[in-house]
């Protein structure tokens, strides 16, 4: 069966704030919206204490790793394993409202050549959205990670940046130079709840309302 999405997670859990995060975040991620047969989910554990919350979530495969070797390079290991032609590429401090999953693989399919973004967006002033598709959603230079694409697009581009901070940086501007853009979704599925400069912030009770859960 052609399944509808690899999910790509890459997780690290030093410490016990951010073991909250994953308990937190690993249990939402299940409210896809989809049969669990339709997707996979493939784990990059760069190491910590969490071991218990990856086991619970029931993944297709986990890569585990003896250090910590950053993002892009568990994503690119992620990747290279996926037998889905959509890739969805996420981290472990999210926030989902219920269906994330089949309103991206709908999105990916609405904009097959373009890479797709579910998070609130993080540019509130507009400099970076640059035009309005026909569905409401924004077009935009950039946009926060967490990312869903076909895997062609991928390809295409090249695998990501090596770096612990801006992986995706360079791989974004080799992006556009393609002619490649950025889709938001006119309304956020996903949430990156355990960043300081979130929209969102740290705040519970500003993310639970945005997830309808207040």
């Amino acid at each position: 069966m052609k399944l509808a999405a690899s999910i790509i997670l890459a997780t690290y859990c030093p410490d016990e704030i951010r073991y909250g995060y994953c308990q937190e975040s690993f249990v939402q991620l299940k409210e896809t919206g989809l049969p669990r047969k339709w997707y996979e989910i493939i784990v990059i554990d760069n190491g910590g204490i969490h071991r218990d919350l990856i086991d619970q979530l029931g993944a297709d495969l986990v890569i585990t790793n003896s250090r910590n070797i950053g993002q892009a390079a568990a994503l690119n290991q992620g990747v290279a394993v996926a037998r889905s032609p959509n890739l969805v590429l996420i981290d472990d401090d999210l926030a989902y409202r219920k269906r994330w999953l089949a309103m991206a693989v709908k999105m990916v399919n609405y904009y097959p050549e373009a890479v797709i973004s579910l998070r609130h967006d993080a540019d509130p002033k507009g400099k970076y959205i640059v035009g309005i598709t026909r569905r409401g959603h924004k077009i935009a230079k950039r946009a926060g990670g967490i990312w869903t694409m076909r895997r062609a697009i991928y390809d295409l581009v090249g695998p990501f940046g090596q770096g612990y901070f801006d992986w995706g940086g360079l791989w974004t501007r080799n992006m556009r130079r393609k002619g490649m853009r950025f889709i938001i979704s006119k309304t956020p599925y996903i949430f990156h709840v355990g960043a300081d400069h979130s929209l969102l912030g740290k705040s519970r009770s500003k993310w639970k309302s945005f997830l309808g859960l207040s």
